[in-house]
């Protein structure tokens, strides 16, 4: 989706803090969804400063970017108690085994992400639009 977040950018933590902070109140359940899926990456591919982070701290490509992100936001969610959840793309093996993958590609994906010691859903990938 355009425009996208800078995960390279300390400020977003800051800000996703105070308001994953506000949702953990206002939500009391335990689990919190945080998507994951449909992330293009052509802006931080296009993105020199983005490129030049990605290269400084050895990520192969956009999704160990991702996982950057993600691992920022499960630290985050836990802080205010909540477990964090996520489409079959959050899956890297950076992550850890206490997030749950909510998988929408099927039996096998999910049955690799078990074999991979993480919890799991099994979806359908419908959209309601």
């Amino acid at each position: 989706f355009d425009p996208c977040m800078d995960p390279t950018k300390e400020e977003l933590y800051t800000f996703l803090g105070s308001f994953l902070r506000e949702m953990a109140r206002l939500f009391p359940d335990e689990y919190f969804h945080i998507g994951g899926d449909e992330v293009s990456g052509k802006h931080w591919r296009n993105n020199a400063d983005i490129t030049t982070f990605k290269r400084e701290h050895n990520m192969k490509d956009n999704h160990d970017l991702q996982a950057y992100f993600n691992k920022k936001i499960q630290v985050i969610l836990s802080k205010y108690g909540k477990k964090m959840v996520g489409w079959d793309e959050i899956l890297h093996p950076d992550l850890p085994k206490d997030i749950v993958v909510q998988s929408w590609r099927g039996q096998r994906s999910l049955a690799k992400a078990a074999r991979d010691g993480y919890m799991g859903i099994l979806s359908y990938g419908y959209y309601l639009d």
